[in-house]
């Protein structure tokens, strides 16, 4: 969740769909869910991304799995939102014209709703080596999902670390 740029990798995600589904029967209905934060100053270059998403999706032909909401969400939103969902992934990209000086706040929201939590190699994630995984590609991605649905000691392990890690900080 959160405003669409580019650097979200959100491309990554949907790429990962694409791989469960040729994976394992099972993920054929998975959904993935974007909630595309919109404002009135950044409308025209999310409507441009998300459109490129569902470009994407539909080369993939993941079409029906995918769902982008281009709308701000509250708080209260977002922490119901998360608690419907059985994985958060943060699957940004490093963009090498983006220095990173800080950490992901949208990251501790979702480890505060105890949701397993799937980062990326970004630099914004870099407090939480250890913590939670860390995939560098959608294939990575695809597998640590995968991992997760089939393993609740991972599943549960990953919830545990990333709630102590919010407790701590």
């Amino acid at each position: 969740f959160g405003f669409g740029f580019s650097y979200k990798g959100v491309d990554r995600a949907l790429m990962a769909v694409a791989q469960l589904k040729s994976m394992e029967k099972k993920y054929q209905n998975m959904q993935y869910i974007y909630l595309c934060s919109t404002n009135s100053h950044n409308l025209a270059a999310n409507a441009e991304y998300c459109k490129k998403l569902m470009t994407l999706a539909k080369e993939l032909d993941i079409e029906k799995n995918i769902v982008i909401i281009q709308k701000y969400q509250t708080e209260e939103m977002i922490n119901l939102y998360l608690r419907l969902a059985k994985i958060a992934i943060f699957p940004y990209v490093i963009d090498p014209s983006n220095e990173v000086f800080g950490a992901s706040g949208a990251i501790r929201i979702a480890l505060a709703n105890k949701r397993p939590v799937l980062a990326s190699e970004s630099h914004l994630f870099d407090d939480l080596e250890g913590v939670v995984p860390r995939p560098k590609n959608h294939i990575e991605l695809a597998n640590e999902i995968n991992k997760i649905f089939n393993s609740k000691e991972h599943r549960d392990s990953i919830v545990e670390n990333g709630y102590k890690f919010v407790q701590d900080n």
